[in-house]
């Protein structure tokens, strides 16, 4: 039975975690090892967020991906823990979020690495479910990895029933994950850095192509997509919710100029071009396929499509690897990073 009537999942990089170095590393070291030219960590950065397969192929590699992804893997085991932070108030953001909602982790990292990391880090234990790249066919930006994990929680409703691909892949126990002291850390790290190739699932023999018409399919549906304003900026602007005299944190963007948003009724879905908020807009006359109580942290496109694909509520995040114009067309919401995020979900469940 879930303990929260709110679910809140979280990506990984950029979103809680800064891996960077490790990422870079990891990438110079399979380019030097299999004698290819590196990219520059502009280029790099750029894809991050992206199945390692896909990265290494929009960086020029066009043959023996896998091999890429190996050295990449066998690199990154020996320096993850060392060259990975939290960011600036990931954990009060996890701790706070786990007193209200039922939490998890959605990320195109293994799932192998994400539980050593997480706990490492000290957050392992907030989290219901991790669900990673090998867990799923299809890795973001498609549903399967938010509907997987919503089942890995008990959540399999309607919204949850969707999926093609619900019922693969383990459910994950976060409280029996491997114990990361530094007796058993080498084992661990000996176990995840040389992968059964023949256990991971199949891909595309063109990936990009997957996810190039993904980007284009969601850019078309959301031509009169409404946009949002960053929380603070909300706030500072003074819109009101309701009759309640909260600050909403939201307004319809083009529209910031023009004051208070009304309060008492709900607007209907042809008068959305006018200044509003977000309990307005929760309302299903104005989002009626999308579960509301349901919400996907994240700081990239391909998090912003996966939540649509899912009907769940995205909150975008400027911290991370995302482009800002692709946030705040894309996203439900943005915020500067997930403590704020978490704040605005937090005060959004408060109208349930």
């Amino acid at each position: 039975m879930l303990k929260f009537q709110t679910t809140l999942l979280f990506d990984l990089d950029g979103t809680l975690i800064d891996s960077t170095p490790a990422i870079l590393d990891g990438f110079h070291y399979a380019f030097a090892h299999l004698g290819v030219a590196e990219p520059s960590d502009e280029a790099i950065k750029k894809l991050i967020g992206h199945p390692l397969e896909v990265m290494f192929e929009r960086l020029g590699v066009t043959r023996d991906v896998q091999n890429f992804v190996l050295a990449y893997k066998q690199r990154y085991a020996q320096t993850f823990l060392d060259q990975t932070v939290l960011l600036s108030g990931a954990f009060e953001a996890v701790r706070t979020a786990s007193e209200f909602t039922n939490l998890g982790v959605v990320t195109t990292k293994t799932s192998k690495f994400s539980k050593i990391l997480l706990q490492h880090l000290g957050i392992a234990e907030f989290f219901g479910t991790i669900v990673g790249r090998e867990d799923v066919q299809d890795p973001k930006p498609s549903a399967e990895p938010i509907l997987k994990a919503l089942e890995n929680l008990g959540i399999c409703g309607a919204t949850a029933s969707k999926s093609p691909h619900a019922a693969r892949g383990k459910t994950h126990d976060a409280t029996a994950d491997e114990n990361t002291s530094a007796a058993s850390r080498s084992a661990i790290l000996s176990e995840i850095s040389v992968p059964d190739l023949k256990s991971l699932p199949a891909l595309d023999p063109n990936p990009s192509k997957v996810y190039e018409q993904n980007l284009s399919s969601i850019a078309s549906q959301n031509s009169d997509r409404i946009s949002f304003k960053n929380l603070s900026e909300a706030k500072s602007d003074g819109y009101e919710a309701g009759d309640k005299g909260q600050k909403s944190g939201v307004s319809i963007e083009g529209e910031s100029d023009k004051g208070g948003a009304r309060g008492g009724e709900i607007y209907d879905a042809h008068e959305l071009n006018s200044t509003t908020c977000y309990d307005k807009i929760c309302s299903d006359e104005i989002l009626p396929s999308v579960s509301q109580n349901i919400f996907m942290i994240g700081d990239t496109l391909l998090d912003a499509i996966a939540a649509k694909s899912a009907a769940v509520r995205s909150v975008g995040v400027s911290c991370g690897y995302g482009n800002a114009s692709e946030l705040r067309a894309y996203f439900e919401f943005v915020c500067a990073d997930a403590k704020e995020a978490v704040e605005l979900i937090r005060e959004i469940s408060s109208k349930f």
